[in-house]
């Protein structure tokens, strides 16, 4: 059976744009695009799978040894 991490993303609209991922506050990311933090997140082998309204929920398959989310970093140039 195939198992399955997963990660919500969360906007922030607050004197700027933050993010949360899985409940945590992303400093680094503030007021970056959406579409650079979905390049890092998909460079971590997450895939997009559904918006609830109010969160974007990523997913990827779990390895045998399960890995732990990186730690995500800002987005650069060189990930455009």
């Amino acid at each position: 059976m195939e198992k399955w991490d997963y990660l919500m993303l969360s906007l922030v609209k607050s004197y700027g744009v933050n993010y949360r991922v899985n409940g945590e506050k992303v400093a680094d990311w503030k007021d970056q695009p959406l579409h650079d933090v979905f390049n890092v997140i998909g460079k971590q082998g997450f895939e997009f799978i559904a918006y609830d309204g109010e969160n974007y929920i990523f997913k990827r398959p779990t390895a045998p040894m399960a890995r732990p989310v990186q730690p995500l970093r800002p987005p650069t140039q060189s990930d455009a």
